[in-house]
């Protein structure tokens, strides 16, 4: 009987361990949305025809940044999506800024020129941008109302034509 009982204190004890140190792990970081309600960082990058382009340059703008690379499948996916976004916004107040992680320009190129993308590209050559925005996985987005703050954070391909993300910019338009 006393084996059983130790038995049984035993691992009560290492659940309790278990519980305790599941407890004290941080949340992953794409798990965190910690620049949500915060001002968005800024950043100047070139686009592929070499211009500087930063956020600062659409103040008042409402900003989606899309954190992408050429040989990520789920980027690819959500391109059509993008476009899309693009045309029925683009005279409206809201600008797509496609931020590449790719080491290689031609490639990027490369990709531009087969999907046809129609928004703004820049490169982030270091990922120093990726890394300020805590971009640990793609692709990554983020809406960025007038005033510069961080609405929403999306962690991987989405519907960017689904009613929900449209209601949004929708809303966001209102007070454009």
């Amino acid at each position: 009987m006393n084996r059983f009982y130790a038995f049984i204190t035993s691992f009560l004890f290492g659940i309790f361990c278990f519980a305790v140190i599941a407890g004290a792990v941080p949340p992953a970081p794409w798990e965190i949305d910690e620049l949500v309600g915060q001002t968005a960082p800024g950043f100047t990058l070139k686009t592929l025809d070499g211009r500087d382009v930063s956020p600062a340059d659409f103040r008042g703008k409402i900003l989606f940044i899309n954190f992408w690379a050429s040989w990520c499948p789920p980027c690819r996916q959500e391109i059509p999506d993008l476009n899309e976004l693009y045309e029925k916004y683009k005279g409206r107040g809201l600008v797509i800024i496609g931020v590449s992680t790719d080491n290689s320009e031609s490639d990027i190129i490369k990709f531009v020129k087969k999907y046809k993308i129609k928004f703004l590209i820049v490169h982030d050559k270091d990922n120093k941008v990726m890394r300020e925005y805590k971009v640990y996985s793609l692709p990554i987005s983020f809406l960025i109302d007038k005033h510069g703050k961080v609405v929403q954070k999306y962690l991987g391909a989405r519907d960017w034509a689904g009613r929900d993300f449209l209601d949004k910019i929708e809303k966001l338009m209102q007070d454009y």
